[in-house]
C-alpha cells in the first residue's frame, strides 16, 4: 500500500482523488502549502501537487523545500 500526499486548494478535487485512491492506498490531503513540511513530504511514496496554488505555485514550493 503506497502512502500518497495530495496538496490542492480545491476541496472537491481533493475529495475526488481521495475517493478514487483510498481503497488501495493511504491518502493524506492538505488544502494549502503553509503547513506542509519536508518531513511530511518525505513520509510519503508519492506527492500529487497542484502547481497553480493561490499562495505559491507548486514548482516554487518544491524548490524551496528541496533547498
Amino acid at each position: 500500500m503506497a502512502k500518497i500526499l495530495v496538496i490542492d486548494d480545491d476541496i472537491s478535487l481533493l475529495q475526488l482523488i481521495k475517493n478514487a485512491l483510498e481503497y488501495d492506498h493511504s491518502i493524506t490531503t492538505y488544502t494549502g502549502l503553509s503547513s506542509v513540511s519536508i518531513r511530511e513530504i518525505n513520509k510519503h511514496d508519492l506527492l500529487i501537487l497542484d502547481v497553480m496554488m493561490p499562495e505559491l505555485d507548486g514548482f516554487t514550493f518544491l524548490k524551496e523545500k528541496k533547498a
